[in-house]
């Protein structure tokens, strides 16, 4: 209706499988499944030019904004997503709304569980907000953070860590072309078992383009990744590179050819080096409408 909406989402994927007994009694992964993705009631316009959204609900870290621009989800996640630093959907109240001349400026406040799709089990809450603008035409910028204090449950067997997100996002869309970047830091604060904070850190750049107009796009993708900034003469960086042709024979279907690669680099040369993965593939994507 003008006034309420409402989204049902089930989604399968690799990890997604059902669980089955062998002959033996042990358990082993068995057919594909699905699970909830999202599931949440939408108050359109309870304040003027502000919404509610309450249930299983997308988060501002990425499925509002960034997901969109870079188009390619079907070829892989954005950053934060992809190197599983966040959530694309959590239990709990979501308020996004516009303000500004020409609705100039966009807004995501959410308090939630924390815990994604999954159960929760702990007394702490996440509180998401970014703020966006599109100062002139073609241009859009996004500022996010998140906050997290992650309490022992009750087995004890979690530490007390604060996770804390901070992002940028930056891109031009134009009828030509798309480039965008993203870039953020996570600080993993630790007062428990292991004292020493972890901090991932990431930037991605991007860029997708039509090459004949509602037939063929050209995409690209570059990625860089610390897992800890923290750690010098230990572990790798990590690069990861997807570029590729989408062929639309009509309108709604995709056939993509594409590489995708994830290479490491050794942040001491006295860590063994490690192999790059690569991966040549051909992905279909059908948008049902």
């Amino acid at each position: 209706s003008e006034t309420f909406f409402a989204q049902f989402l089930l989604e399968g994927n690799d990890k997604a499988v059902d669980w089955a007994e062998d002959k033996n009694g042990k358990q082993s992964s068995g057919r594909h499944s699905v699970f909830i993705k999202l599931a949440y009631l939408e108050w359109k316009n309870i304040l003027p030019k502000t919404n509610v959204a309450v249930g299983l609900v997308p988060t501002p870290s990425w499925s509002l904004l960034p997901e969109k621009v870079w188009n390619y989800r079907s070829i892989e996640k954005t950053i934060l997503d992809f190197r599983g630093l966040g959530g694309a959907s959590d239990i709990g109240v979501l308020v996004k709304g516009k303000f500004g001349a020409d609705d100039m400026f966009g807004y995501n406040l959410m308090i939630a569980n924390g815990s994604g799709q999954k159960p929760e089990d702990n007394k702490s809450k996440k509180i998401y907000a970014n703020l966006n603008a599109r100062p002139i035409k073609g241009l859009t910028i996004e500022v996010y953070g998140d906050n997290e204090t992650s309490l022992l449950n009750k087995a004890k067997t979690k530490d007390n860590v604060t996770k804390t997100t901070l992002k940028g996002f930056v891109a031009y869309q134009h009828e030509k072309f798309t480039v965008g970047t993203e870039v953020f830091q996570q600080t993993q604060k630790k007062y428990l078992y292991d004292s020493t904070d972890v901090k991932p850190f990431g930037i991605a750049l991007f860029a997708w383009a039509p090459i004949v107009k509602d037939k063929i796009n050209a995409f690209a993708r570059f990625d860089t990744y610390n897992p800890d900034t923290e750690i010098k003469k230990a572990g790798y960086k990590e690069n990861f590179i997807t570029l590729g042709i989408d062929y639309m024979p009509m309108k709604n279907v995709h056939i993509m050819p594409n590489i995708w690669m994830n290479s490491f680099s050794k942040k001491s040369s006295g860590v063994a080096k490690r192999d790059s993965d690569i991966v040549s593939r051909i992905t279909v994507f059908y948008v049902y409408k």
